[in-house]
């Protein structure tokens, strides 16, 4: 029970460290003269965003803040442009990071997860498909996830493939929101919205689609586990 606390303790914590780090002025300064950078060097701002995005995704710092910035910094197509493959590129970092520096843990006490273990099998089976499913789910801590995810047998190809594609429909919207807004301390506090029904219609269709995702990757999950055990049966008969 102390064990499943502290994990639990954690988990909000990884998850509120962000939040917290945003609502400091010198943090938020610092990301407003960043935009100001972006727009003004071009090539080296849009590098300098990158990298500043890997740090930020390295924290767990929710993906609409980066794609926000940059849909805000050059508008909704070089947005765009560059958020998408940013956003790739910082959730493969991370992959490699928690599979170099965390992953042994994270194995380690997953393993006692009966759940875990059918992810795991469901992963080795149908990698791209369970990276896609989780990544479209816009209600999940999508950097949690890349977390988890690398604590897993999932090939880098598979989870790069698999998160550039499954991350498409939330990096445009993030990115639209970012270039909507007038003001980048909106967009930096969680103020900006979605203009008109868009908001509305967005918050319906993530809420279905997550769900939706959910369920399949489940269901994937436990037909992997069931085909192992009824393996483990057969190999078990005299």
């Amino acid at each position: 029970m102390r064990r499943r606390l502290e994990r639990v303790l954690l988990l909000l914590g990884l998850l509120a460290l962000p939040l917290v780090l945003l609502r400091m002025p010198a943090v938020r300064a610092a990301l407003a003269s960043l935009v100001g950078y972006m727009r003004e060097a071009s090539v080296l701002g849009a590098l300098l965003f990158l990298g500043v995005e890997v740090l930020a995704l390295a924290i767990t710092t929710p993906l609409w803040v980066m794609s926000g910035l940059a849909g805000y910094a050059y508008g909704f197509g070089k947005g765009l442009a560059i958020a998408w493959p940013g956003v790739t590129l910082g959730v493969c970092a991370c992959f490699l990071f928690g599979r170099a520096s965390l992953g042994k843990l994270l194995s380690s006490r997953a393993g006692e997860s009966h759940f875990w273990r059918a992810v795991e099998r469901a992963v080795r089976a149908d990698g791209f498909k369970i990276t896609f499913l989780l990544r479209v789910c816009f209600a999940l801590p999508q950097n949690l996830g890349t977390y988890m995810l690398s604590a897993t047998p999932l090939s880098l190809r598979d989870f790069a493939a698999g998160s550039f594609l499954g991350l498409l429909p939330a990096t445009l919207f993030h990115v639209y929101v970012g270039a909507s807004v007038d003001d980048v301390a909106k967009l930096l506090s969680g103020e900006a919205k979605a203009p008109g029904a868009l908001g509305v219609w967005t918050l319906v269709l993530g809420f279905v689609v997550t769900l939706g995702a959910l369920v399949v990757t489940s269901r994937i999950a436990r037909r992997s586990l069931d085909k192992a055990l009824a393996a483990n049966a057969k190999a078990m008969e005299p």
